[in-house]
């Protein structure tokens, strides 16, 4: 489970950085413009994904799950963040300084 803020509902791992998201498996967005297939995810109408790309910004470039909030971010397998002091694991994300992951677990 991932959250951007507190209103956050998850139920797999679903994600969120606005309580407008409207997830499935493992869609996560930032912003209510996005459009989520598998496991896309986005904090902005720029990003275009693929396989479970997902983006904050418009820096960001992927490969199999890597996702980030800022330029800042450093993946690999499924890592994601939204702010510096994000660090993960497996498939790990966060959007806040708040989060506490375990497994699947992103805020």
């Amino acid at each position: 489970e991932l959250a951007g803020a507190p209103h956050v509902k998850f139920k797999p791992i679903e994600l969120t950085g606005a309580p407008h998201v409207k997830f499935k498996p493992i869609e996560l967005a930032g912003a209510p413009h996005v459009k989520f297939k598998p496991i896309e995810l986005t904090g902005a109408p720029h990003v275009k994904f693929k396989p479970i790309e997902l983006a904050g910004a418009p820096h960001v470039k992927f490969k199999p799950i890597e996702l980030a909030g800022a330029p800042h971010v450093k993946f690999k397998p499924i890592e994601l963040a939204g702010a510096p002091h994000v660090k993960f694991k497996p498939v790990e994300l966060a959007g806040a300084p708040h989060v506490k992951f375990i497994n699947q677990e992103i805020a």
